[in-house]
């Protein structure tokens, strides 16, 4: 993203963040739909790039009987304490 916003800046001089930074402060991310990685330690790289600490947010599916988060198995199997933080009933 932000390799192309340098190209493209004289046609938006006002933005003055990359768009990483706009992502960061204005998107959060939800726990529900997801699909489980192939590798658990992708949980954890994904967790880690999406700084999670600050900007997961917890969602469900309820009251679908069939949820599908399993990821957290996944997670509870990383080193990464970032994971450790925000799924710390996994370990």
């Amino acid at each position: 993203m932000d390799q192309n916003w340098h190209q493209f800046r004289k046609e938006v001089p006002w933005v003055k963040d990359r768009p990483s930074e706009t992502v960061l402060n204005h998107v959060r991310f939800t726990s529900q739909p997801m699909e489980e990685p192939e590798k658990p330690e992708y949980l954890t790289s994904i967790l880690e790039m999406i700084h999670a600490i600050a900007r997961w947010l917890f969602s469900t599916d309820y009251p679908h009987w069939d949820n599908d988060f399993s990821a957290s198995d996944s997670a509870g199997n990383s080193s990464g304490s970032e994971t450790e933080d925000i799924l710390p009933e996994c370990r």
